[in-house]
């Protein structure tokens, strides 16, 4: 049983789940909030016309993207740092 339970613990500690689903989820949820304000023409978005707002979009929606694949090869580097530690 402790085996199982140490295993569990490594396997989890080592993908970090709950990291990723986190910066995956925020990632989400700032792509939905721009596509809101755009659809809505709130905030940035506000009283452009309809190409300028979706390039505006679009160039947002790509940083965030950029900023989700920095923070999962961050993660990735951690995991990789942990475990030569360990060794």
């Amino acid at each position: 049983m402790s085996a199982l339970v140490g295993i569990s613990a490594g396997v989890t500690g080592y993908f970090k789940f709950r990291e990723r689903g986190t910066t995956s989820q925020s990632t989400a949820d700032d792509i939905e909030k721009n596509y809101n304000a755009s659809g809505f023409q709130l905030g940035d978005y506000k009283e452009m016309e309809e190409t300028t707002r979706l390039v505006l979009y679009a160039e947002t929606v790509e940083a965030i993207k950029e900023e989700q694949r920095k923070r999962e090869i961050q993660l990735e580097q951690s995991t990789s740092r942990d475990e030569r530690s360990a060794q």
